[in-house]
């Protein structure tokens, strides 16, 4: 598409500049390099970006119905015929679920550096738990700032809809929406409603009853009509002469996604359902076509996770075993937060008495660590056992003496506080037990 490397982040968040480097990256921070070699040495530049997101789509089950049934999804097999194709697919984000993959494609980063690290999860410096998968609108706010998202950077390179300049973007029933034109989650709607809904209408008859009187979840019943009604947003988007031809969208299709999950990914109901949002693409590529958009369109085809099969009678859940056996965390399956405190121990010059603070070991939003209030704080040595006992202030502080013959190695302390994971330290500021992120991180690894 004619973009310019600029001075950005790679993976190790340094600027090309910071890195002694000249400019290498395309995206203000891009995890990875860019494959050039999918696309290969193209005569002519594309004019335009069209990435379609099978949700859920088994790259092994896309193989068999084009290796096995040569009639099958013929407009996919029209896409893949004319262009390269991974065959052993590609790794995903991890955790390999949807919120987080499609933001890690629509922003070249892993969900450590983008932010929305799972469907569910934890906000260290906020005390609290979202769930933008479960919002599904307006999640954008949760992406970080730091990136940039394709949308953004097509903007950058080819300006900011105004009317009819600039590039006008799309995002299509798509989780990554920041900075696109229209956005379906975001609630931007491009076009007109009339227009829409008689798109809509046009096509509705092609949704398989199968899909609400088989599924189990609400959610997965509707896919069809939610796909339903994407195709009509793009097909009127490249209808409607109310802005430029679309320089970049980005739609997600999840009817694949819904029926594998119930069905199971290589179920002759999953393969419908592959046939169903081919016979979408169908009339995208049509509508191209008589546009005379097709040749010059560049098509990304990808997902956003694979699928497997599993034994869902063992209802395993390890990420659930250490609170279970009583550590302090925030459990969002499959992510942990443990939640500990910081313990800073200070002897005073003559080792007759020593001071000790415990902080929350996350910072707030200010960045600063606050106080653990009530904290009780134990210190036993291997002569006497019990040496003294006191309560963290307001301002986490607690104090005790020192007996005259021990030295501060010789002495334990333990820190408790409710809500947060015990601290075992010798008074010299060594642990006896390992933190508690050591502990898991070890059992984890084993």
């Amino acid at each position: 598409m004619g973009f310019l490397l600029i001075d950005g982040m790679d993976g190790s968040g340094r600027t090309s500049s910071e890195r002694g480097t000249s400019p290498d990256v395309y995206l203000r921070r891009q995890d990875g390099r860019v494959i050039e070699e999918v696309v290969g040495d193209a005569a002519v530049r594309p004019e335009r970006v069209y990435i379609l997101l099978l949700d859920g789509q088994s790259q092994t089950e896309l193989l068999h119905r084009l290796e096995s049934d040569v009639t099958a999804i013929p407009n996919l097999r029209r896409l893949i015929g004319n262009g390269a194709m991974l065959r052993h697919g590609s790794i995903t984000n991890f955790p390999s679920i949807t919120w987080p993959s499609h933001n890690a494609i629509g922003t070249g980063c892993w969900s450590g550096h983008h932010d929305i690290v799972n469907p569910t999860y934890y906000l260290r410096d906020r005390r609290e738990t979202i769930s933008p998968q479960g919002m599904q609108f307006d999640t954008a706010k949760y992406l970080n700032d730091g990136v940039e998202t394709l949308f953004e950077a097509f903007h950058r390179a080819y300006g900011d809809w105004d009317g009819m300049q600039g590039a006008f973007t799309a995002s299509i029933i798509e989780p990554c929406c920041r900075g696109a034109d229209h956005a379906t989650l975001e609630r931007r709607l491009v076009g007109e409603k009339e227009a829409l809904i008689a798109l809509t209408q046009e096509t509705d008859h092609e949704i398989s009853p199968r899909w609400i009187e088989e599924l189990e979840e609400q959610g997965h019943r509707m896919m069809g009509q939610i796909d339903n009604r994407g195709l009509a947003q793009a097909r009127l988007l490249f209808r409607d002469s109310s802005h430029p031809t679309p320089k970049l969208v980005f739609q997600e299709f999840s009817q694949p996604d819904s029926a594998a999950h119930d069905y199971g990914p290589h179920h002759e109901g999953a393969r419908q359902a592959l046939d169903e949002t081919d016979l979408r693409i169908g009339h995208i590529l049509a509508d191209l076509d008589e546009l005379g958009l097709f040749d010059s369109t560049l098509f990304v085809i990808t997902t956003d996770h694979g699928m497997a099969t599993t034994d869902v009678e063992l209802r395993a859940n390890p990420a659930r075993i250490p609170e279970r056996h009583g550590m302090a965390a925030v459990t969002c399956e499959p992510c942990i937060w443990l939640r500990d405190v910081a313990v800073t121990i200070e002897v005073a010059a003559d080792g007759r008495t020593a001071r000790v603070e415990v902080l929350d070991n996350d910072a707030d939003t200010s960045g600063e660590q606050p106080p653990i209030a009530s904290a009780t704080v134990r210190v036993v040595d291997s002569i006497d056992g019990h040496v003294a006992t006191a309560k963290t202030g307001a301002d986490g502080l607690a104090a005790f003496a020192i007996p005259a013959d021990l030295l501060p190695s010789e002495l334990a302390l333990s820190v408790q506080a409710e809500g947060f994971n015990t601290r075992h330290l010798r008074l010299d500021g060594a642990n006896i037990v390992a933190d508690p992120r050591s502990l898991y991180a070890a059992a984890a690894g084993q």
